[in-house]
């Protein structure tokens, strides 16, 4: 981890600079100037000072990478913030660490990832084993120079990876060391398909030397569907 700085590795401090810096936890300070434009979550931005434009940024470069947009299901698309300004960024009020990288990489959980460096450099990742039935697990892989924002539901724990089997939720896990491409593990059976399943039916398996940041969440609940007998307003007869 000689590479990564972070308050979140051994209670290294990263310490916060003119340009960026979080704002009681769960807000991130940037200083945008033009020659140093901000690449952040598509909506994220909830207050700025100054004058700056905001334009659609993709998950990638070239062709490969409108081919990995089209069929991927991470769904935090990046703006470009340009312009001189003191932009405020946040996460449905989550946490903010910061993760600076000297010539090392990251992989960041889509939903996890708030806001990076334009110095750096980025694509999408599919990992081992995603296929139709998991949707597809992407990744969002990011390299070199600069400083990184990512967002946590809670205090994250921080696992080291190695010297055993280390599994994690898909939906808890916030990042991992660059170098490790983790497999995807499935408990669905045909027990699960036809009984009902337990809630874990997919999780990260690390076997390389490294790290892997966890949420103790697995994200906000899914909205409460409606069906025909609600609307009408006849569904609490039939409870």
């Amino acid at each position: 981890m000689s590479d990564v700085r972070s308050h979140l590795f051994s209670q290294e401090s990263v310490e916060p600079s003119q340009s960026w810096a979080v704002h009681q936890r769960k807000m991130l300070r940037v200083v945008v100037e033009a020659a140093s434009p901000l690449l952040a979550a598509k909506g994220s931005m909830v207050a700025y000072q100054g004058n700056v434009e905001f334009t659609h940024k993709g998950g990638g470069g070239g062709f490969s990478g409108m081919v990995k947009r089209a069929v991927s299901t991470d769904n935090t698309p990046l703006m470009q913030v340009t312009g001189n300004a003191e932009v405020f960024l946040a996460s449905l009020a989550n946490d903010v660490h910061l993760i600076e990288l000297e010539g090392d990489s990251v992989c960041v959980n889509g939903r996890s990832l708030l806001a990076f460096q334009s110095t750096l450099q980025y694509d999408l990742r599919l990992n081992k084993g995603a296929g139709f039935a998991s949707g597809g697990v992407w990744s969002t892989f990011i390299s070199g120079h600069g400083m990184v924002a990512v967002v946590a539901d809670g205090a994250p724990l921080l696992l080291e990876t190695g010297q055993v089997p280390t599994f994690t939720d898909t939906d808890a896990t916030i990042a991992w060391a660059g170098h490790m491409s983790p497999s995807l593990k499935s408990s669905m059976n045909m027990k699960s398909m036809f009984f009902g399943g337990t809630g874990e039916a997919f999780q990260y398996a690390f076997n390389e030397p490294g790290w892997v940041l966890v949420q103790p969440s697995e994200g906000p609940p899914p909205p409460p569907t409606s069906n025909a007998s609600n609307s009408t307003g006849l569904g609490s007869l039939f409870s």
